[in-house]
């Protein structure tokens, strides 16, 4: 069997490797985090802009009641 021989190099490579395979466990466990404890957020919606859309695409309220949005 043969001696290993570690250096300052080598030693310096197996650190960087080791801190940089660390980071990306860290960041994965971080994401993975904030996706299961995070509050979920509200969809902000803009009910003008889609009534204008619907209105636009159907009619008017005044000649399609049905393609009117309930709030």
């Amino acid at each position: 069997m043969t001696e290993t021989l570690i250096t300052f190099q080598n030693a310096a490579l197996i650190g960087l490797t080791c801190l940089v395979s660390g980071m990306f466990c860290g960041a994965g466990a971080f994401a993975a985090a904030l996706e299961i404890f995070d509050k979920e957020r509200e969809p902000q919606m803009d009910y003008e802009a889609i009534q204008t859309e619907l209105d636009n695409e159907f009619g008017t309220p005044a000649e399609v009641i049905a393609a009117r949005m309930v709030r």
